[in-house]
C-alpha cells in the first residue's frame, strides 16, 4: 500500500484542495469512490476490484485523492473526507491508463481538475516517471468528465466503435488467403520484428483511424503498447508479405479466462487498399480466433473510419457500445 511523504502531496489553496497518493487506510474508500461514485468501503464490488488489480499485476501506488485542505490525516475520518479519486495504471511503452471518479456537479469537475494535474504534473517531475503518455475511455455521455480531462490537457482522439462478432470452434485452418499472389503470412518472432514494424508505419499513412496518435509514440512503444492488450501470443500476431514485402498487419490477443479474443490493430499499407485484401484477410483471422478456441472477437474502431466500420458489418460484427477516447501527452499541440 502507499505511504505519503510532503514530496508526493500538492494543495491549491484558492479551491482549499489538498491532493496527494492514498494513503493506506484510504485505499477502500478512494476505489469505492473512483467506481461506484460514492464513500462505501465495504462494497463487495471494492472487493472484487482489490482482487482483480492484484491478480492482473496492477499496482495501486498511483491511486490518489483529493480532500479538504484542512482535512485530518488520522486513520479514522481521513477516508471519510475524500473528495474525489483518480487512479493511473502505467502500461507498457511509456504510457498509462487514467481512471477518474464520477463527477456530477461542476464544483466535483473542478476538483476532480485540480487532483489530475496534480498528480500528472507530480509525475513529471520525477525523473525515475516512465509514463509520458496518458489515455482514458469515457462514455460519451459522461460530459463532465470528458470536460475534466480537456481542461487539463488531455486531447479527444477518437469516437470508438466497440463490436463483437461470435465465432465457432473449427479443428483445422483453411489456406492463407491469396496463396497463389505470392502472399504469405508471418507470425511474430524476432526475427519478423522489421516486417511488423515496417508493415505497421505502412499501415498509417492517410489512414482514418485515429490520426491524432501519428507522432506521438515511437514504434518500439506502440509494439510494447499491443503486447499489452490481452495475453500477448505471437502466433496469433501476422504480418503479410507479397513478393516478400509487407502490406498488412494483424494483431490479435486472447483475453483471459472469457473465451475471447480481441483485434488489437489491423492494418493495410495505402499501396493495398481497395483491391480486396482486407475482408479475406479479416476473415481468415476470424478462423484463427475460432481454431484458437475464441468464442468472441472483439474490436474498437474509430467511427469516423467509415470503410472499417463497413468492413467489419459485412463480417458479421454487431455493435456493443461507444466510448470516448482522450489522450495527454507534452508532444500534443493542438
Amino acid at each position: 500500500m502507499t505511504s505519503v511523504s510532503t514530496e508526493n502531496t500538492t494543495s491549491n489553496d484558492e479551491f482549499g484542495v489538498h491532493c496527494a497518493p492514498a494513503m493506506s487506510h484510504e485505499i477502500r474508500s478512494a476505489i469505492a469512490i473512483l467506481i461506484l461514485g460514492t464513500n462505501s468501503p465495504n462494497d463487495p464490488r471494492v472487493d472484487q476490484m482489490i482482487a482483480y488489480s492484484h491478480s492482473a499485476g496492477y499496482s495501486l501506488d498511483h491511486l490518489w485523492v483529493a480532500k479538504p485542505q484542512n482535512s485530518t490525516n488520522s486513520q479514522h475520518q481521513s477516508h471519510s473526507q475524500i473528495l474525489a479519486s483518480i487512479l493511473l495504471i502505467p502500461m507498457p511503452g511509456h504510457s498509462g491508463m487514467l481512471f477518474i471518479s464520477p463527477t456530477p456537479t461542476r464544483k466535483q469537475r473542478t476538483i476532480l481538475e485540480i487532483l489530475i494535474r496534480s498528480m500528472i504534473d507530480h509525475l513529471a517531475s520525477k525523473p525515475q516517471s516512465n509514463i509520458n503518455f496518458y489515455q482514458s475511455l469515457l462514455d460519451p455521455a459522461q460530459s463532465q468528465e470528458n470536460t475534466a480531462l480537456r481542461n487539463t490537457g488531455f486531447f479527444p482522439l477518437a469516437s470508438l466503435a466497440y463490436m463483437h462478432k461470435r465465432t465457432d470452434y473449427i479443428d483445422a485452418l483453411p489456406p492463407i488467403p491469396f496463396s497463389d499472389q505470392n502472399i504469405q503470412a508471418h507470425t511474430y518472432s524476432d526475427q519478423t520484428l522489421p516486417l511488423f514494424k515496417q508493415a505497421i508505419l505502412d499501415s498509417y499513412q492517410d489512414t482514418l483511424d485515429c490520426p491524432g496518435l501519428l507522432g506521438i509514440r515511437n514504434i518500439d512503444d506502440i509494439i510494447e503498447g499491443h503486447k499489452a492488450t490481452g495475453a500477448f501470443d505471437p502466433n496469433m500476431w501476422h504480418v503479410f508479405t507479397q513478393n516478400d514485402q509487407p502490406f498488412a498487419v494483424m494483431l490479435i490477443s486472447k483475453l483471459g479466462k472469457q473465451q475471447s479474443a480481441e483485434l488489437v490493430y489491423f492494418g493495410i499499407a495505402k499501396s493495398h487498399r481497395r483491391k480486396g485484401f482486407s475482408k479475406p484477410i479479416l476473415s481468415w483471422g476470424l478462423h484463427l480466433a475460432a481454431y484458437e478456441a475464441q468464442r468472441k472477437l472483439m474490436l474498437a474502431v474509430d467511427q469516423n473510419n467509415v470503410p472499417a466500420l463497413k468492413l467489419y458489418h459485412s463480417l458479421g460484427f454487431v455493435q456493443t457500445g461507444v466510448k470516448n477516447a482522450l489522450i495527454y501527452t507534452e508532444k500534443i499541440d493542438k
